[in-house]
């Protein structure tokens, strides 16, 4: 059952923000150009370049009005209340900040590097530095016990304090009434992730069912994470025989109509795999043999996607033809079995 809901977030490590490529593209181009500035300045530790950036984004948001957003008004102004502070740092405090920012980095890069207790170390040293210039209920310190409680859970260490931490940014988040915020999507997001490792379903469920309710409410659908957490969704209500809230929330995934590249692919997969299992425990046929074999299909076209995956994807439909009892399509399922297991022999 481990990480069953990779928390998949192409967030930037220092907005917090979604990065979906399937936003008008005129937008998309601007965010990304203002993005990346924003991280320069954060490297820098430039806060006056940081301010002027997230402005930017700000007039950006209100000339897109009806495109989704995940860069809305109560995140930016929950940012730019830390940045507004920090312009005005003194000598010292701006050396703290500083040295924030190194150990954020050092922590970042040892957790690549696997070496998770100093990581750990480094991290929790960036938050005591962020609580002394930002205040412990600030955007920049929420973010940074954000990153470390899934660091935590990635790295399957301590998963207990790393609940405990999510839950501290939970309430925080509550008690201040940031729930418009993006961080309060991620926050769900990430507990739904530890919540389905540790096994705990029932909380899981809870959280992911907030998280995709705040993606639809930000109207970010077409993108990874949204997938991920409706094909998890899924997953869990089958294993619980919840079979038609796991449909309902493998088509509700179906129905952004977004296939990722690559790697990805396999968000939309689980998607379709779900969906066709639940359908077949309802004892409701319709469909589900173009599931798995639109499932199949995309296996297929995706540059190299195991064959041992697309063997396994036929064998699963090939059993639930057996169910169905339609003898004619299996025939030519077991026939691409056959194929796949020669070539696989070569």
């Amino acid at each position: 059952m481990c990480h069953l809901i990779a928390y998949a977030c192409v967030a930037s490590s220092v907005l917090g923000i979604l990065n979906a490529n399937c936003f008008a593209d005129e937008l998309t181009r601007k965010q990304a150009a203002l993005l990346a500035r924003y991280e320069t300045a954060t490297n820098n530790v430039d806060f006056e370049a940081q301010k002027d950036i997230l402005l930017e984004l700000s007039e950006l948001y209100n000339e897109f009005p009806d495109e989704p957003n995940t860069f809305t008004p109560d995140h930016l102004e929950f940012i730019l209340e830390d940045v507004t502070r920090a312009v005005r740092f003194t000598h010292e405090e701006l050396e703290v900040a500083k040295k924030r920012q190194a150990c954020r980095i050092a922590a970042l890069q040892l957790f690549q590097r696997r070496e998770v207790a100093s990581a750990i170390s480094q991290m929790n040293q960036a938050i005591d530095y962020s609580k002394q210039i930002f205040g412990s209920r600030s955007f920049h310190t929420l973010q940074l016990q954000l990153n470390l409680a899934n660091e935590m859970q990635n790295s399957n260490h301590d998963r207990k304090a790393a609940i405990e931490l999510a839950h501290h940014v939970l309430g925080i988040l509550q008690d201040d009434k940031r729930q418009k915020c993006f961080l309060y999507y991620e926050i769900n997001h990430a507990l739904a992730a530890i919540y389905i490792d540790e096994g705990d379903f029932s909380k899981a469920i809870a959280h992911g069912d907030i998280a995709i309710r705040e993606l639809e409410r930000f109207g970010v659908v077409k993108t990874v994470n949204y997938l991920n957490l409706q094909g998890a969704m899924a997953a869990v209500l089958n294993l619980q025989n919840n079979h038609q809230a796991a449909v309902t929330h493998a088509r509700d995934g179906l129905n952004a109509k977004y296939i990722p590249g690559g790697a990805d692919v396999r968000y939309v997969i689980r998607l379709l795999r779900e969906y066709a299992r639940g359908k077949l425990a309802l004892n409701d046929f319709s469909r589900v043999p173009e599931a798995y074999e639109q499932m199949v299909r995309i296996a297929k076209s995706t540059p190299n996607y195991p064959s041992d995956l697309i063997r396994e994807h036929l064998l699963e439909y090939d059993r639930a033809l057996a169910i169905m009892g339609q003898e004619e399509r299996r025939q030519w399922v077991e026939a691409e079995i056959s194929a796949l297991e020669a070539s696989l022999q070569r």
